[in-house]
């Protein structure tokens, strides 16, 4: 097409459409990629606004230098969960609230507990095991 920058080739059975100043696709109604191998992007920066967001695949895997994420809300419902970090910080504004059938916290060394006021509450017994236990 010559004069307006934009360039469609072949080779080895690959067409490519190229242009020097942007390619638009647009459809009134549903527009399909379809990759027989694999679907590829490739770019500095993606920006995708889109109104919902629905992913469906056996795994996916995500690799960043670094990442953030903003939500209104979150829910994650999983089969088990496994976390795995060097060290890990959390801040919570208002309550956080843990409901389980059992809770198990294990550290290699200390264990410190801080608050204005604190309350262990037990149906049935409380034992509290070390070689010296200082009340007071």
């Amino acid at each position: 097409f010559p004069g307006m920058a934009l360039r469609i080739g072949a080779e080895d059975g690959k067409v490519e459409i190229a242009s020097s100043r942007g390619l638009r696709l647009r459809s009134a109604e549903e527009l399909e990629i379809v990759g027989g191998r694999g679907v590829r992007i490739e770019s500095p920066e993606l920006l995708a606004r889109i109104g919902e967001t629905k992913f469906e695949g056996d795994r996916i895997e995500a690799t960043a230098t670094e990442a953030r994420f903003s939500y209104g809300k979150l829910e994650q419902v999983v089969g088990r969960f496994f976390q795995f970090a060097r060290d890990m910080y959390q801040r919570v504004e208002s309550l956080l609230h843990t409901r389980a059938g059992r809770i198990r916290t294990e550290a290699a060394g200390s264990y410190h507990v801080q608050a204005e006021r604190a309350r262990i509450q037990a149906k049935e017994d409380v034992q509290i095991q070390g070689d010296q236990i200082n009340l007071g």
